[in-house]
C-alpha cells in the first residue's frame, strides 16, 4: 500500500475498472464491433462521458452530504454505470466465446455481428445506456461541483445478539440491540434449569435496552477513554515511536486529532490506523483540518471520526468495504471467501505479475489494519466488523445493497446486491420484483425451508455475477442456468443437489465453483474443461464423485481445485493434473487407479510449491492383487515440493515408504498422519523431519515393531535430535504392533507434550523413558504395556483405560486409572511426577490386585477415589498433607484403611465396600 495518504471518491474505481473493460474492446482486433461504425462510434461517446466525469468525483462525494441534488445524482451515475459495465461484459464475453470456426476469411465473424445486432435492435439498448449516462454526466453542470486534484491511488439469519463466550457458567450477550421484556423471558427459560449462581453479562449501547432488562442499580456504565489513554492507543496503532525525529511535531496534532475521537475507542483505532506508518506532518495535518468533521449530523448517527477514516480510504478499499454491508451484523467473515466474491464483481485491480487472489488479500489486510475488519473472538481465522462499522458501510451502500432479515420492505430499482431469506422471497416475491439488475444474490435459509425450485428465481437473475445458495434445499439446477453469461461465483456447498446441466459448462466468465460437501452430487458435468476462467473448484467434502470429468487439464487459471478423483482412462487420470499450478489444501482421491509410475509422474506434484496441505487416498480394491514395489514407485513419484505444511497418507498399499518421507528438506511439515497402510512393515525415517509437530499413526495393521530406522536414517552422522519439535504423538488402531524400541542413546521427543495410544492390544514393554516435557499421557486398550520406566516429570493429566465401552478423559491435572490391569504400573509412574502436577486421582473397576500407600501418591494430591476394585488393600498407614477428600465405594475386598497424619482431610467417605458385621474393624486409628 502506498506511504502517502491519499482518499478518493468511491465511484472513481468503479469509473476505472470501465475505462479498463472498454479500451481492451475498442483496442481489440478481433472485437466483435469490428466493421460496426454504429457501435463504435457509441463506445467512443461513452468513453468521453466517463473522462469527463472522471474530475469532479471527489467534490461530488464530499457534498452530497449537504446537498441532496448531488447526493441523487451521484446514486443516477453508479446506477448508469452498472448498466455500462454490463454492456461491456456482455460484449467482451460473446467476442471471446466466437470460435475460429465461425469467423470467415477476412477475420469477421457473421456470429460477431449478429451479437452487435442483437444488442442494437429492439429497443436498441446500447445507445439508451451511452444517452444515459451522457444526460447524467451532463446534469453536473447545474451542481456546485468543482474539479479537484486529489490523487487516487486507484488511477441469514443471524441477529444482532450474538453468544460470545459459555464458560463456567458466565453467559455474555454481545451489543444487545433490540427486543423487549418479552424477548428477555424467552431467552432466559433455557436456563431456568441450571445450577444457582450463573451469571449473565450484556452489553449494549441503547440506555432503553439496559433498563428493559436489568434494574438500574445493576447497571455497569463504560466511560469514554481519558485523553491519555486515547492517545497511547492512537500511539500504538499508528505505529509512530517516540523516538522518531518528528515525534514532537506529529504529538500535538495527533492528540488534537484524538480529542475529537471523543473517547470513543473504535474512532480512536481507526484514525490510528489511518495514519499507521505515516510520519509526513501534512498527512496529520490534512486529517486534523478535514472539513468532514464539520458536516452535519444527519439521521444515519455516523460517529464523524469514522467517517473520516473511510474518506480517506483509497477508492477501491472504499468498494470492497460497502460490499460488506451485504452481510449481517456480527457476520463471521472468512477472507478467502470474500476475496472471491470481491473478484467476481470486479472489485479488485489487476496488476503485472500478482493474482488477483493476492491483490484481494492485500486489500482485506490493509481494511484489518485500519480496522474496518477485527479479528473474531469467537472462532479463529474469521473477521468481524464492528456493528459501528457496519452502520457505516451500510449507509455509504444506499439503495444499491438490500439486505433483510427481518421486516418485509420493498427492493429498489437500483439494488445491485441482494442477500435475504428464502423463505421471505417464497412468501412475498413481488416485493423483490423491483430487483430487476442485481448482481449478487445471497439466499439463506435455516433447515424448515421448503425445497428450492431453481426455474422460479433463475428467470430474473440474468446480470448475476455473484449467487450463492449455500446450505439451502436445492436439488436440481435448470438448464437455463448457462444463460447467466455474467456469472463468476456460483456457490451450492452444503446442499442436497443430485445433478449438475451440462449447460452449466457455458458459463464462460466463471471463477468459482463451490461444491463442498454436496455429498448426494456423484458427477460433475463432462464438458467442465470449457470454464476456461474457472480459478476455483472446491468439492472438497464431496464423497460421492466417482470421477472427474475429461480434460481437466485444459483449466489452465484453476488454482485451488480441493481435490482430485483419479478416474480409470487417460483422460481423467492422475496425468491431467500436470498442468495445473494447485494452490492451497489438495486431497487425491482413488490412486488405486494410478497404474504405474510414470502415470504419477506425469502429475508433477514436485512442481507445485502453492499445495501447503496435501490428503494422498487409496482406496481399498478387494480381490485384486497388489505389487508392493510397483506402488512404492508410484508414491515415490507423487512426491510433493518441499513448501508442503501437513501431509496425510491414507491406504498407502506398499509394504516400505519412499525415502523422500523422512528427509529433512521437507523442513515446512508440522503435521503428518499415517493410516489405513494396511501391507506396511516399516515406519519412514520421521525423526529427522525439523518442524514436524503433530504426528498420527492409524491403523496400520501389518507395522509389528517400531525400531532404530523410526528416529534416524542412518545415512549421516550429523542427524540432529529425533522428532525434536514433536509436541502431539497418536497410535490408534495398531492391531499388530508388539515393539516399541527406542535407542538407549538417542535424546528423542524434547518438546513432545501429548502421548495418546488407542488399541495396541499386543504393544508389550515400556514407554520411552525419558519425555521431559510430557504433559498429557492417554493410553486406551493397551493392556500389556507398561509405564514403569517412564519418566516425565511436567505430567499432569493421565488417563489409561482397558475398556472399549468406557471413554472417560483425564480433566487437566487428574488421574484415572479405569478397567485395566496396569493400576500397579501406573502407580509406579506416579512416583516421578513433580508437583503441583496431580491434584486428583481416581482408579475405578480395575480387578487386578492393588496395593495403596502413601508413597505412590503424589505430594500435591488433594483428591483421590477409588471404586469398584475388588482386589484393593491398605497394606501401610496412609499418610498425606495435602489429601482433602478420600473416597472409597464398592471395593468389597477392602478390611481396613489406616489413617495416619492426614492433616488437610476434611472428608472421608466409605460405602458398599463390607459386609455389615465387619465395617466396625474398618477405620484402624493409628
Amino acid at each position: 500500500m502506498a506511504a502517502k495518504l491519499y482518499g478518493g471518491a468511491y465511484l472513481s474505481s468503479f469509473v476505472d475498472a470501465v475505462l479498463d473493460n472498454l479500451s481492451k474492446i475498442l483496442e481489440d482486433d478481433n472485437s466483435v464491433l469490428k466493421g460496426n461504425y454504429t457501435a463504435l462510434e457509441l463506445l467512443e461517446r461513452l468513453e468521453k462521458c466517463l473522462f469527463e466525469v472522471g474530475p469532479f468525483l471527489d467534490d461530488a462525494e464530499l457534498k452530497q452530504f449537504t446537498n441532496k441534488r448531488v447526493k441523487g445524482w451521484l446514486a443516477d451515475l453508479q446506477d448508469a454505470l452498472y448498466f455500462a459495465d454490463d454492456l461491456l461484459d456482455e460484449l467482451s464475453t460473446k467476442s471471446a466465446t466466437a470460435t475460429a470456426t465461425q469467423r470467415d476469411p477476412a477475420g469477421i465473424s457473421s456470429y460477431c455481428i449478429s451479437v452487435v445486432d442483437s444488442i442494437l435492435e429492439d429497443s436498441r439498448e446500447m445507445e439508451d445506456i451511452v444517452r444515459k449516462l451522457e444526460n447524467i454526466v451532463a446534469r453536473k453542470a447545474y451542481l456546485p461541483l468543482e474539479k479537484t486534484a486529489m490523487v487516487d491511488i486507484s488511477s441469514w439469519r443471524t441477529p444482532s445478539t450474538s453468544l460470545v463466550v459459555m464458560l463456567n457458567q458466565l453467559l455474555l450477550l454481545s451489543q444487545f440491540g433490540h427486543g423487549g421484556q418479552h424477548t428477555w423471558e424467552n431467552l432466559l427459560k433455557p436456563f431456568q434449569y441450571g445450577n444457582n449462581g450463573s451469571k449473565i453479562l450484556l452489553t449494549t449501547r441503547i440506555e432503553r435496552v439496559a433498563s428493559t432488562f436489568a434494574a438500574t442499580s445493576q447497571h455497569y456504565r463504560l466511560d469514554l477513554l481519558s485523553d491519555e489513554d486515547s492517545w497511547s492507543v492512537f500511539l500504538k496503532h499508528s505505529s509512530i515511536s517516540t523516538n522518531l525525529e518528528q515525534y514532537a511535531t506529529l504529538e500535538p496534532i495527533g492528540r488534537n486529532i484524538v480529542e475529537k475521537c471523543k473517547g470513543l475507542p473504535l474512532a480512536v483505532k481507526t484514525l490510528g490506523g489511518l495514519l499507521r506508518n505515516k510520519s509526513d506532518v501534512g498527512d496529520w495535518t490534512k486529517i486534523l483540518e478535514s472539513e468532514i468533521w464539520e458536516l452535519p449530523e444527519d439521521e444515519s448517527e455516523i460517529v464523524p471520526a469514522l467517517r473520516v477514516s473511510y474518506h480517506y480510504l483509497p477508492s477501491y478499499l472504499k468498494r470492497c468495504f460497502v460490499f460488506c454491508s451485504l452481510y449481517p451484523e456480527d457476520y463471521q467473515f472468512d477472507k478467502d471467501e470474500i476475496i472471491l466474491q470481491w473478484m467476481a464483481e470486479d472489485l479488485l485491480q489487476p496488476m503485472e505479475n500478482d493474482s488477483l487472489e493476492n491483490i484481494g488479500s492485500e486489500y482485506f489486510d490493509e481494511l484489518v489494519a485500519r480496522s474496518f475488519f477485527q479479528s473474531s473472538s469467537a472462532y479463529a481465522g474469521l473477521f468481524v466488523m464492528h456493528d459501528l462499522m457496519h452502520d457505516l458501510a451500510t449507509f455509504f451502500a444506499g439503495k444499491f445493497i438490500f439486505r433483510e432479515f427481518g421486516n418485509q420492505r420493498m427492493v429498489d430499482s437500483k439494488t445491485r446486491h441482494l442477500s435475504c431469506d428464502w423463505d421471505q422471497i417464497s412468501r412475498c416475491p413481488e416485493a423483490y420484483d423491483g430487483a430487476m439488475y442485481k448482481r449478487t444474490f445471497l439466499c439463506v435459509a435455516d433447515v424448515k425451508s421448503k425445497v428450492i425450485k431453481s426455474d422460479f428465481w433463475l428467470e430474473q437473475l440474468g446480470r448475476l455475477r455473484v449467487l450463492a445458495f449455500q446450505k439451502c434445499k436445492i436439488r436440481s439446477l435448470s438448464d437455463s442456468i448457462g444463460e447467466l453469461l455474467h456469472l463468476r461465483y456460483l456457490n451450492f456447498s452444503e446442499t442436497p443437489i443430485v445433478t449438475l446441466p451440462e449447460s452449466l459448462c457455458k458459463l464462460y466468465n466463471l471463477q468459482t465453483l463451490k461444491l463442498r460437501d454436496c455429498n448426494e452430487l456423484e458427477m460433475l458435468p463432462s464438458r467442465m474443461q470449457d470454464l476456461v476462467n474457472l480459478r476455483h473448484l472446491d468439492i472438497r467434502g464431496t464423497h460421492n464423485l466417482k470421477e472427474m470429468p475429461k480434460g481437466m487439464s485444459k483449466l489452465k487459471h484453476l488454482n485451488l481445485l480441493g481435490c482430485y478423483v483419479v478416474g480409470e482412462h487417460e483422460e481423467n487420470g492422475i496425468r491431467e493434473l500436470g498442468p495445473i499450478d494447485v494452490h492451497g489444501s489438495f486431497y487425491i482421491f482413488k490412486l488405486e487407479n494410478v497404474n504405474s509410475s510414470s502415470e504419477a509422474l506425469e502429475a508433477k506434484m514436485g512442481n507445485k510449491k502453492h499445495i501447503n496441505i496435501l490428503t494422498l487416498v487409496w482406496l481399498p480394491s478387494h480381490g485384486n492383487t497388489v505389487d508392493v514395489e510397483t506402488e512404492r514407485d508410484i508414491l515415490k513419484e507423487l512426491r510433493p515440493h518441499s513448501n508442503l505444511k501437513q501431509l496425510s497418507i491414507d491406504g498407502y498399499r506398499g509394504e516400505i515408504f519412499p525415502d523422500w518421507l523422512g528427509l529433512s528438506s521437507y523442513s515446512n511439515i508440522t503435521k503428518l498422519k499415517m493410516s489405513r497402510c494396511k501391507n506396511c512393515r516399516q515406519l519412514p525415517s520421521l525423526g529427522q523431519l525439523p518442524s514436524l509437530q503433530h504426528l498420527e499413526i492409524v491403523a496400520l495393521h501389518g507395522l509389528e515393531r517400531i525400531g532404530e530406522e523410526f528416529y534416524k536414517s542412518g545415512e549421516s552422522c550429523h542427524e540432529g535430535t529425533p522428532f525434536r519439535s514433536l509436541e502431539k504423538l497418536e497410535f490408534c488402531h495398531m492391531n499388530g504392533w508388539r515393539e516399541w524400541h527406542t535407542p538407549d542413546k538417542l535424546d528423542a521427543f524434547p518438546k513432545l507434550k501429548t502421548l495418546s495410544m488407542h488399541y495396541c492390544p499386543l504393544l508389550s514393554g515400556d514407554l520411552p523413558a525419558r519425555l521431559p516435557a510430557l504433559e498429557q499421557l492417554e493410553i486406551n486398550l493397551c493392556e500389556e504395556l507398561a509405564y514403569s520406566l517412564l519418566r516425565a516429570p511436567k505430567l499432569h493429566t493421565i488417563t489409561v483405560n482397558g475398556s472399549q465401552n468406557s471413554m472417560t478423559r483425564a480433566e487437566p491435572h487428574e488421574v484415572r486409572i479405569e478397567h485395566t490391569k496396569q493400576v500397579q504400573s501406573v502407580l509406579e509412574l506416579l512416583r516421578h511426577i513433580q508437583p503441583p502436577c496431580l491434584q486428583r486421582l481416581r482408579i475405578e473397576s480395575c480387578r487386578s490386585a492393588i496395593s495403596i500407600s502413601g508413597d505412590y501418591l503424589p505430594p500435591s494430591l488433594q483428591y483421590l477415589v477409588i471404586c469398584g476394585c475388588s482386589k484393593l488393600a491398605f497394606p501401610e498407614t496412609l499418610e498425606h498433607k495435602l489429601l482433602t477428600e478420600i473416597h472409597v465405594y464398592n471395593c468389597d475386598s477392602v478390611t481396613s484403611l489406616p489413617l495416619g497424619a492426614i492433616p488437610n482431610l476434611k472428608k472421608l467417605a466409605i460405602s458398599d465396600c463390607l459386609y455389615p458385621h465387619r465395617r466396625q474393624a474398618l477405620l484402624r486409628p493409628t
